[in-house]
């Protein structure tokens, strides 16, 4: 099964809101509620690559995000 043209990814430069607790409750096993996070967090993408499970070729998408609020600080790059 192939992804195909109807998918839709965050380019390279763009925000977009990265949701914690969505993440913690695909990745672990222990309530959200130990930790002190935002709900949500704007992030600058700084970069989205396509992979494909060797055994399924089942694809899914990494992207590396920046909290907005550390993009200018992190890297000296203006987006705008």
């Amino acid at each position: 099964m192939c992804a195909g043209p109807l998918i839709s990814l965050p380019k390279k430069g763009s925000i977009d809101v990265y949701l914690p607790q969505g993440h913690f409750e695909h990745v672990q096993d222990f309530p959200i509620t130990a930790y002190d996070i935002p709900p949500h967090v704007f992030c600058r993408v700084l970069d989205v690559k396509l992979h494909a499970e060797e055994g399924s070729d089942e694809v899914y998408c990494q992207v590396l995000l920046v909290p907005e609020s550390e993009v200018r600080f992190l890297y000296d790059v203006d987006f705008t």
